[in-house]
């Protein structure tokens, strides 16, 4: 199994929603996706990061993609507020893999909101 999910975006700032489906490093993972997969775009990736940050401040990653290279010195933390549509289909995304949500670093509330549909 991959390590990233990615998710196309048509109606966002962001071309892409990417999803780490691990603890370790986003860098590392997206450093390792890279390498193996190419983007065909150039603009910004928005990356999901809570299974390596927790829910919090520095669960989202900005980054930039020029001609299909990720720009690793473009690397920032954004907030995205808890009921904007990117940050639903962040969760959407994860609840897709709850075997991973159930042994991750989340709380038990987190993962009970996240299991009912609410959008954490």
């Amino acid at each position: 199994m991959e390590n990233i999910s990615v998710e196309l975006l048509h109606d966002s700032t962001y071309f892409a929603l990417l999803t780490t489906l691990s603890y370790e490093s986003p860098i590392t993972l997206l450093r390792s996706y890279s390498e193996k997969n190419e983007f065909d775009f150039s603009g910004k990736l928005l990356v999901d990061c809570i299974l390596h940050s927790g829910n919090n401040e520095d669960r989202f990653i900005e980054i930039c993609c020029k001609d299909g290279v990720l720009d690793f010195d473009t690397f920032t933390f954004v907030q995205v507020e808890r009921k904007t549509d990117l940050r639903v289909r962040a969760n959407n995304i994860l609840r897709g893999y709850p075997c991973i949500i159930k042994n991750s670093i989340l709380n038990s509330a987190q993962k009970k909101l996240l299991f009912s549909g609410i959008s954490i």
